[in-house]
């Protein structure tokens, strides 16, 4: 079955064995997954966790001039000469895979038809933000911090949330099985004049903050050791930009680092 393949897939960050009974509840195996006891029979082992991965992807262009104070988006061009902004989300969810859970396109369902609609705004915001005084036209590209699923809904079939796990393969995913590397490899290969960090501000717990926040330290840890000097503006998720107001202004938290 499709949901024991990758079930067997992402215990990889655990270690740990899981019976096939467990598949199908949550609660069973995130029991696994915090290496407590399951059930005895039939179990499965594996040993990695290498696909079911959706790639990132440059997907717009904007230009902005500095006379109008406003941009406009357009669809990418191909031309990798332009400076890249890019935007950072959490990871892939169950509108990023088609039905039989091979990966689609990143940002795909409600979060792209958002960023479609409300980017333009939000780059412009930023944009007179910087008290930009010439006309200049920059790549997007779309990063997800994990590339893999980590809410498990296509393998659940569900259309419940499940925090509780996505919480857990999110954090080990993104600390302690490359992700994060692979994140810092986009930023040191594109170069971005500035990075929107999109992901969500979902509570890891009281001693890891929220996963923007554990997003936005690997993002400022790897600017400093590297003497980088893009700015880091931390928004809210596309999913909910529509009952934001695009135009708020950002509060300089902290050098380089903006909030929304």
């Amino acid at each position: 079955m499709l949901e024991i393949d990758y079930i067997k897939k992402i215990l990889i960050i655990s270690g740990k064995q899981i019976n096939k009974r467990a598949v199908k509840k949550p609660t069973n195996f995130l029991l696994t997954i915090y290496g407590k006891k399951c059930y005895h029979r039939n179990r499965i082992s594996v040993s990695n966790f290498t696909t079911n991965q959706v790639k990132n992807d440059t997907r717009y262009v904007y230009s902005y001039n500095q006379l109008s104070r406003s941009g406009v988006l357009k669809p990418y061009d191909n031309n990798k000469d332009n400076k890249y902004i890019i935007i950072v989300l959490e990871s892939p969810s169950k509108n990023e895979f088609n039905y039989h859970f091979v990966p689609n396109v990143i940002a795909n369902g409600k979060t792209g038809h958002q960023i479609e609609i409300y980017l333009n705004k939000l780059l412009d915001n930023i944009m007179n933000l910087k008290h930009t005084k010439t006309d200049v036209t920059f790549n997007i590209r779309l990063v997800n911090s994990v590339r893999n699923q980590c809410d498990l809904r296509s393998v659940f079939q569900t259309t419940n949330k499940t925090n509780p796990l996505k919480k857990l393969i999110w954090f080990e995913m993104f600390t302690n099985q490359g992700e994060r590397l692979y994140l810092e490899n986009e930023i040191h290969h594109f170069k971005p004049v500035f990075i929107i960090n999109a992901c969500t501000r979902l509570n890891l717990g009281s001693t890891k903050g929220t996963l923007q926040q554990t997003v936005g330290t690997a993002i400022q840890n790897y600017k400093t050791a590297n003497s980088l000097t893009f700015d880091e503006y931390r928004v809210y998720h596309p999913s909910v930009w529509d009952s934001k107001n695009i135009w708020s202004p950002f509060n300089n938290s902290s050098p380089g680092i903006y909030e929304w």
